[in-house]
C-alpha cells in the first residue's frame, strides 16, 4: 500500500497524504507491451528484462530464467505481475474480463466458488489473518505468528457464458432489432 502514500510520510506525526488514482502507469504499458511481444514472437530477452526492471524496483527477486523459453510460463508471470503491481487500483474486474478468468477451469457449469481449485480473481472473497506458530516469520511481544489465509465468502456461482457479459436492456433491443441479446440472458 506504499505506493499510495507521498514520499517523506512519517507514521507517527498525525494524518498523511494520499496520491491520487493514476489513470495509467507506466508498469501496465510494460505489461501489455510484453505481452503483445510475448504472443507474436514469443519471449525474449527484452521483455524478460523489462518485468524484471518492474519487480526490482519493489525489491523482487527476477524471474526464473526459464521464462526467457516458454511462452506460456512467460504469459503466467506477465498476467501474475500485473495482478500484483496493479493490487488496488480497481482494476482486477476488467483484467479478469481480459483473460476470461472467472471461468478458465470449468466453464460448462454452475460452479459454487469453494469447488475452484486456487482463487486468483473473484472466485471468493479471502482475507488474511495471524495464526501463532513457533516457526513463524512474523514475530510480536515475542509471540511468532504466520499468515493463513481464509474465506470470507464462499456463496458466490460463476455460470459461463452468462456471467461473461451483462445483459443489454430490453429497450435498447427494441429500438435497434438486429442487436441480439448476450448470450444467457
Amino acid at each position: 500500500m506504499r505506493k499510495f502514500y507521498k514520499d517523506g510520510w512519517d507514521r507517527g506525526h498525525g494524518g498523511h497524504t494520499i496520491n491520487g488514482p493514476a489513470i495509467w502507469r507506466l508498469p501496465e504499458f510494460i505489461y501489455i507491451y510484453c505481452e503483445a511481444v510475448n504472443n507474436l514472437t514469443g519471449p525474449n530477452d527484452e521483455i524478460y528484462n523489462l518485468i524484471n526492471k518492474v519487480r526490482d524496483r519493489s525489491f523482487m527477486a527476477p524471474m526464473p530464467p526459464a521464462a526467457k523459453s516458454d511462452k506460456e510460463l512467460m504469459e503466467e508471470y506477465i498476467q501474475r505481475e500485473r495482478r500484483v503491481e496493479l493490487f488496488y487500483e480497481n482494476n482486477r474486474y476488467w483484467v479478469a474480463r481480459l483473460y476470461l478468468q472467472p471461468g478458465d477451469y470449468n466453464t460448462t457449469s454452475n460452479v459454487k466458488a469453494s469447488e475452484w481449485p486456487y482463487p486468483k480473481d473473484q472466485r471468493q472473497s479471502h482475507g488474511m489473518k495471524p495464526v501463532e506458530d513457533p516457526n513463524g516469520k512474523i514475530e510480536v511481544n515475542g509471540k511468532k505468528y504466520r499468515m493463513e489465509r481464509f474465506v470470507v465468502e464462499d456463496n458466490r456461482v460463476f455460470s459461463a457464458p452468462k456471467s461473461y457479459l451483462w445483459p443489454i436492456l430490453q429497450e435498447e433491443l427494441k429500438r435497434c432489432p438486429s442487436l441480439v441479446q448476450n448470450p444467457g440472458w
